[in-house]
């Protein structure tokens, strides 16, 4: 086999990266809030969107043990923090 025909491991065309709008299945493991602002919501869906500093509402409260189903680009970070748990 020739030489070229190997890759090296570290090679970008070898390493998949994580699809960050793929929704996952995880699990709480304290109290953790996610940042939803400029995402659609069906609870507000066909509302106009105000020009309010009002943080709270782009802010979801959840409690230790919570299941969640959330884009992965949401909680990667909280992840990596050890406050949430993967699943799926």
């Amino acid at each position: 086999m020739p030489a070229e025909g190997w890759k090296k491991l570290d090679d970008p065309e070898m390493i998949d990266s994580p699809d960050l709008e793929q929704f996952v299945f995880c699990r709480t493991l304290e109290p953790i809030e996610i940042d939803v602002s400029g995402e659609s919501n069906v609870l507000n869906e066909g509302e106009e969107e105000e020009d309010d500093d009002d943080y709270g509402d782009n802010l979801q409260a959840h409690p230790a043990g919570a299941f969640l189903i959330v884009m992965y680009k949401k909680v990667r970070e909280l992840i990596s923090e050890g406050k949430v748990q993967l699943l799926m």
